[in-house]
């Protein structure tokens, strides 16, 4: 009996003691060899047989690194036996790093075998002639100083760097990398207003900081008009569903026409319809006082992710004509964004200018992103600002297309540019853009038209809009819109009814087709229009 009793203690013991989670990392040493490749992959494994409790990951260099999951990640993170999660281990672009600072541990601290697990990193290249700039200022509301004002600084107008509260004075200083730079600062019961009295990074000015070099900027704060209109979200990552931590969150009309009515507010509010609210650590945002009740589109911005139009359908849209634009009169909630993630993880810049037919050339509130031919990513993005001149940076090697974008207008498009090790820096790059709005000018020209679609190229939805005209009889248009490939068979009919005039839009899903240039043809009474269009998968 006793010898039973001593067998069946040594088996259970057995069981307790290799009963327990264990953390692998794959690699456990990562190295970025230069500014092209600043994006490693490590894999976190449990290989035990029970769940694994990760409580927290500690580095010294924080402001170097932005980490991003395949899954959602709240501490503690549990992983189950032999389940996986993958860690993006991004070097910010902005970082100068100093020979004395190219090594570097992350510690991951888990309730496995090992209780602090540590992935080593090092950085194949540093700066020695680093320098840092200073920025100081105020921030008041007319004469008033305003106290723990929140003051955010946005490298190149896209990453959000470093945030300082301002003092009981209402002074702030901070000290950053050299660089082109946008600020804003929040405050409760205030609006949002960036740098030289904007209100939105479209139109904000930037500046650039030098090495060893000073700036005063102050800040004369805008106090929330408290209309009744408001609207609150949550923005989430497309791939994880996690939630988005920081960034912006902009609110505009269409085309931005001066609305003419004379209220007692800052008349770039009323007149541009732009406001902005920060997202908060959470990954929820609130905007209140939105002037004028009316249709407004809802835009996010975060490091690292593809700026992303609000829709009903809850999924990325990065062009505006995949959004819906929603009409805000009283208090809107789950208004909620799915963002795309940005892979601007290397080194090259494209720069030139936009250029617009005739007429007047309104170039503020446009965006302008690339587009990998090879992979279908977006990478990166930039504000056009009123000298109608842009520069994308951080782009990897590869091939490129640019388009520019601007609410209720024809995208541009740029020829294809390659970023290769023999050409990282394009210059003089020409993108035309149509600077007439789609709906208004087929309505004021009563001409028969088809448009080009939006996007082209696309993967596998596009738009196609056209317009047809008044008659002189009261009779319908007989209207058939058709694609077909380059042989001339046809793959799709969209269109084949009578219509009345006026403007109309078809979504096209080109799922069932391969990649090539197709044609669309739009058939109405004598009327014959054929445009061109590429799926690139």
């Amino acid at each position: 009996m006793h010898y039973k009793f001593t067998i069946f203690f040594i088996v259970f013991n057995s069981v307790f003691l290799f009963a327990q989670p264990k953390l692998k990392l794959e690699p456990d040493e990562i190295e970025f060899e230069d500014r092209f490749y600043r994006n490693k992959n490590v894999y976190f494994i449990n290989t035990g047989n029970t769940p694994l409790r990760i409580d927290s990951l500690q580095y010294k260099k924080s402001n170097y690194y932005f980490l991003r999951f395949n899954k959602p990640w709240e501490y503690p993170v549990i992983l189950q036996p032999n389940d996986s999660v993958k860690m993006d281990c991004i070097l910010e672009s902005y970082v100068y790093v100093p020979a004395a600072d190219t090594s570097d541990t992350l510690f991951i601290f888990n309730n496995g075998e090992k209780s602090i697990e540590r992935l080593k990193v090092k950085i194949k290249y540093f700066d020695n002639f680093y320098g840092a700039g200073y920025v100081y200022g105020k921030v008041v509301n007319n004469v008033s100083e305003v106290a723990n004002a929140k003051v955010s600084f946005f490298f190149n107008n896209n990453y959000l760097v470093t945030s300082t509260l301002t003092d009981s004075n209402g002074n702030y200083y901070v000290e950053l990398p050299p660089g082109q730079y946008a600020v804003a600062v929040e405050k409760d019961s205030f609006y949002v207003s960036y740098y030289k009295d904007q209100f939105d990074p479209f139109n904000a000015d930037v500046f650039y900081l030098y090495r060893d070099s000073s700036k005063i900027i102050d800040f004369n704060l805008e106090r929330i008009t408290y209309s009744g209109n408001s609207i609150s979200g949550i923005i989430t990552d497309s791939l994880s569903n996690a939630r988005v931590k920081k960034g912006v969150l902009v609110v505009r009309t269409g085309t931005h026409t001066p609305n003419k009515i004379s209220v007692n507010a800052n008349s770039k509010l009323v007149q541009n319809g732009i406001y902005t609210t920060f997202i908060k650590p959470d990954g929820s945002y609130s905007l209140n006082g939105i002037l004028i009740p009316g249709y407004y589109y809802v835009q996010a911005f975060s490091d690292y992710y593809i700026p992303s139009f609000y829709n009903f359908a809850n999924k990325s849209a990065v062009f505006w004509q995949q959004a819906d634009s929603i009409f805000i009169n009283g208090s809107l909630s789950n208004i909620n964004i799915n963002m795309k993630r940005d892979s601007s993880v290397g080194g090259g810049k494209i720069s030139g200018f936009v250029t617009a037919d005739g007429g007047n050339t309104e170039f503020s509130d446009m965006l302008i992103m690339a587009k990998s031919i090879e992979h279908e990513l977006w990478y990166n993005y930039a504000f056009i600002k009123e000298t109608n001149e842009f520069t994308l940076a951080d782009l990897p090697y590869g091939k490129y297309m640019l388009y520019t974008q601007k609410i209720g207008f024809n995208n541009g498009v740029s020829n294809q540019l390659e970023i290769s090790p023999s050409n990282k820096l394009i210059f003089g790059v020409s993108i035309p853009i149509s600077l007439s709005n789609l709906n208004d000018a087929f309505i004021k020209s009563d001409e028969f038209r088809l448009n080009q679609n939006y996007p082209n190229p696309f993967n596998p939805e596009t738009k196609i809009t056209y317009y047809l005209p008044s008659k002189f009889e009261s009779k319908n248009w007989v209207v058939q819109l058709k694609v077909f490939d380059l042989l001339g068979s046809e793959v799709a009919v969209l269109v084949n009814e009578e219509k009345t005039s006026g403007f109309y839009e078809i979504n096209f899903n080109a799922n069932n087709l391969s990649s090539g240039v197709y044609f669309y043809r739009l058939i109405a009474d004598q009327y014959v229009a054929t445009q061109k269009m590429i799926i690139v998968k």
